[in-house]
């Protein structure tokens, strides 16, 4: 008796506070402009040297969302950079034109590129770059016992709602805002190591 008792109080208990919930009361979200994003595509090849650095050549196929006047590429090995930058760029330029550049942002890993002439809403333009990559000792991007770890290797757009972002590295969790892209991959090294990546190999 006591145990049909203490049920029939705990289902009083739970229908007397469903009872007392406030409602939902939904508000409108201002959620400012949307900026469409078509899938660029993202073509590289990266040639490892040695265990100290590698270079990678590529071009990306870049589908502009607003009227642009600058550009920013994100390059996340020279966010470990101290004195010297990590990363070397060789050329740089929009459609076989060369563009002037600079490192910017808090860390470093932006880079600025300085328009030729204005990228226009719809316009795609393809942007072609050389670099070399001194490796930071980093768990994301590094060499450890044999082992290369190839992680935010390559420069990419940085993500761009009204304005680009280019917010520097946190260590608190995954902090990266990143683009998606189609990436096709071409990876030329010695013949001893063994390749692991997503995708289709």
């Amino acid at each position: 008796m006591k145990k049909v008792l203490f049920l029939l109080t705990i289902i009083l208990v739970l229908t007397f506070s469903g009872c007392k919930q406030k409602p939902i009361i939904e508000k409108p979200v201002d959620e400012g402009p949307v900026f469409d994003r078509s899938v660029d595509l993202h073509t590289m090849k990266v040639t490892i040297d040695d265990r100290e650095q590698y270079s990678i050549v590529g071009e990306i196929e870049y589908h502009a969302n607003d009227n642009l006047d600058e550009l920013y590429l994100m390059m996340y090995p020279n966010t470990y950079s101290e004195e010297t930058p990590r990363v070397s760029i060789n050329t740089l330029s929009i459609d076989n034109v060369d563009v002037s550049s600079s490192f910017e942002g808090e860390d470093d890993s932006a880079i600025h590129i300085t328009l030729n002439t204005p990228i226009l809403n719809g316009d795609v333009v393809t942007i072609q770059y050389d670099m070399d990559v001194i490796y930071p000792d980093t768990f994301r991007l590094a060499h450890y016992s044999g082992s290369l770890y190839q992680m935010y290797f390559y420069p990419f757009v940085a993500m761009y709602d009204g304005e680009f972002d280019i917010d520097p590295y946190s260590t608190r969790g995954e902090t990266y805002y990143n683009v998606l892209n189609n990436y096709d991959v071409t990876i030329s090294l010695d013949s001893g190591f063994i390749v692991s990546a997503a995708g289709e190999l």
